[in-house]
């Protein structure tokens, strides 16, 4: 099993209030994020390098 995780967009929030805000991660929290998930272990896998793998349903390398 593989685990996903997504995120709608990375910029600056809009202002408080504002519809969906919490939809955008600041920049830095999302560095914060993907600092802490590689000490953890994990690895990203950007859709270019999975996308031969959904096509041919092979197994993945990693």
């Amino acid at each position: 099993m593989i685990p996903i995780l997504m995120y709608h967009q990375v910029g600056q929030p809009a202002p408080k209030g504002t519809p969906f805000r919490g939809l955008t991660v600041h920049p830095d929290a999302f560095r914060r994020q993907m600092t802490w998930l590689r000490r953890l272990g994990y690895r990203g896998v950007s859709m270019r390098d999975l996308m031969p793998y959904c096509k041919a349903s092979g197994k993945a390398r990693w």
